[in-house]
């Protein structure tokens, strides 16, 4: 016996201060249970349950190969973004000289990965609807694997667009496959619209096209001139 309540704000919550409501719910958690006793009936089978699986698989296979566990942590953080086994010390050295996103799985591993995958897929002359299958199983999986972050949601299909207009000769405008990429995590999630790193995420991305837009625009003009 027990009670599923509503997550509420705390009351005596820091003015200003982040919500500790709206970060639950952009995880996807809108209730919590309390109870004196609980029983665990069966085993969890579910998709996210096996990628925890496999994420602590791959934790340990890093220690076991790793000279230290300093070297360990940073390198398991870098391929899962899971940064909860860094040293306050590391995280401090990372801060202080400016690589903290480093450690963040962002569009640029996704960038490497994908550039990596298809320069093989072009090695071995793969068919381009074989390809798009191969990197969109690829880009799914790994978004299975790191959490589905919105870096990586957005950096991924990104790419899948990205890599249907180049392989079909497709017109395509870098804002446009932004916004859509943008779209289609707020249908999913539009919770995650508060969450920071999706912000900054998107921001950061549309002021690099912006500035590339303009840089060109301005140089062609300058010629012409």
């Amino acid at each position: 016996n027990g009670d599923v309540l509503p997550i509420k704000e705390p009351k005596h919550a820091n003015p200003g201060g982040i919500s500790s409501r709206l970060t639950s719910q952009i995880d996807g958690v809108f209730y919590y249970a309390r109870t004196k006793k609980l029983t665990v009936l069966e085993n969890t089978t579910d998709v996210n349950h096996k990628f925890t699986l496999l994420r602590d698989k791959i934790r340990q296979h890093i220690y076991t190969c790793a000279p230290s566990s300093d070297s360990a942590s940073v390198l398991y953080a870098m391929i899962t973004a899971d940064r909860q086994f860094i040293k306050d010390e590391t995280r401090l050295l990372f801060s202080e000289t400016g690589t903290s996103h480093l450690l963040a799985v962002s569009g640029l591993h996704i960038n490497i990965l994908i550039s990596f995958i298809a320069f093989f897929l072009k090695r071995f002359n793969v068919k381009n609807v074989i390809s798009l299958l191969i990197l969109g199983t690829f880009l799914i999986f790994f978004s299975f694997f790191t959490g589905f972050m919105p870096s990586v949601l957005r950096a991924g299909i990104m790419a899948i667009v990205f890599s249907f207009a180049l392989n079909f000769g497709t017109r395509y405008d870098s804002v446009n496959i932004l916004s859509l990429a943008g779209i289609l995590i707020l249908v999913c999630n539009p919770f995650i619209l508060f969450d920071a790193s999706f912000q900054l995420s998107f921001l950061a991305c549309f002021g690099i096209f912006v500035f590339i837009k303009y840089h060109n625009f301005s140089r062609k003009t300058r010629w012409k001139i």
